[in-house]
C-alpha cells in the first residue's frame, strides 16, 4: 500500500521536535541541523528561531545566535503589527458601512501606522477620502500605495482619473499605460486610455486602444459605443481629394 506523503507542516513538526530532543541529549550539532531544516520548511515559525539561537549559543556561535534572535524579534513585531492593522481595518470597514466616513478614515490611518507597507490599506483609505471629497488626501494615499506596490493597477487607474479631473491628460495617459502594463486585461483602463487620447485629438491611437479593449471583451457595449463616436469624429475626406 502506497504511503501518504507528509505535508509541509508535518515535516516541519518532525524536524523541530527532533531538534529539541537532540538538544536535550546534548547533541547540539545534530539539533542545529534539524532546526535549520525546520526553518527552511517554514521560516515564519517563531519557536524554531528561539530554539536554534539556544543551540548556537551552546556551540559558541554567538553572532549567529544573535542573528536568529534579531529575526525572531522582527517577526514577532511584524506579527503584532499585522494583528493591530487587521483589527483597525475591520473596524474601518464597519464604520464605512455605517456611513461614518471620518471615523473610517481615522481607523485606516491607525492601521497604516501599524503596517505602513500595506498598499491595500492605502488604497482603501483613498477610497474613503474620495467619498469625503478630499482629493488632496486621496491623491497622497494613492501615491503612497503605488510607491509600496508599483504594479497596483487599480491605483494607477484612480490616479489617472484624478489627473483627468485636473485636465492633465499627459499624466493621465502615463498612469493608464502603467495600469495596463500591470494588468493587460484591464478593459476599463483601455477604454479610459482611448477617451484620454481622444481628448488629445489622437483619434487613430484612441481607436487602437478601443480595439485592444474589444479583443479582451468583444461584447462590451461601452467599447462599441466609444468606437462609433471615435469613428464619427474623424475628419471626412471629400471624394476625389
Amino acid at each position: 500500500m502506497r504511503q501518504r506523503e507528509l505535508s509541509t507542516d508535518q515535516r516541519y513538526s518532525i524536524h523541530f521536535k527532533l531538534g529539541c530532543t537532540l538538544e536535550q541529549l546534548d547533541d547540539n550539532a545534530g539539533a542545529k541541523q534539524e532546526l535549520q531544516k525546520a526553518i527552511e520548511l517554514d521560516p515564519t515559525q517563531l519557536e524554531s528561531r528561539v530554539e536554534l539561537a539556544k543551540v548556537l549559543r551552546k556551540l559558541g556561535e554567538t553572532d549567529a545566535a544573535k542573528q536568529q534572535l534579531l529575526i525572531y524579534q522582527n517577526q514577532l513585531e511584524d506579527s503584532s503589527n499585522g494583528a493591530i492593522a487587521a483589527q483597525k481595518s475591520s473596524q474601518a470597514v464597519q464604520a464605512d458601512k455605517a456611513g461614518d466616513k471620518q471615523q473610517a478614515a481615522s481607523l485606516y490611518r491607525e492601521a497604516i501606522a501599524a503596517l505602513p507597507n500595506d498598499a491595500g490599506l492605502q488604497y482603501r483609505l483613498a477610497q474613503v477620502l474620495s467619498d469625503l471629497k478630499d482629493l488632496k488626501g486621496e491623491r497622497a494615499a494613492l501615491e503612497q500605495a503605488v510607491k509600496v506596490d508599483p504594479s497596483y493597477a487599480l491605483v494607477h487607474y484612480q490616479l489617472a482619473y484624478l489627473d483627468s479631473l485636473e485636465g492633465n491628460t499627459v499624466d493621465a495617459e502615463q498612469r493608464l499605460r502603467l495600469a495596463i502594463k500591470a494588468s493587460p486585461g484591464y478593459v476599463q483602463a483601455w477604454l479610459a486610455l482611448a477617451a484620454t487620447l481622444a481628448r488629445e485629438s489622437r483619434i487613430p491611437d484612441a481607436l487602437e486602444a478601443v480595439d485592444s479593449a474589444l479583443k479582451i471583451a468583444p461584447d462590451s457595449s461601452e467599447a462599441h459605443e466609444l468606437r462609433k463616436k471615435l469613428v464619427a469624429s474623424q475628419p471626412q475626406h471629400e471624394p476625389g481629394r
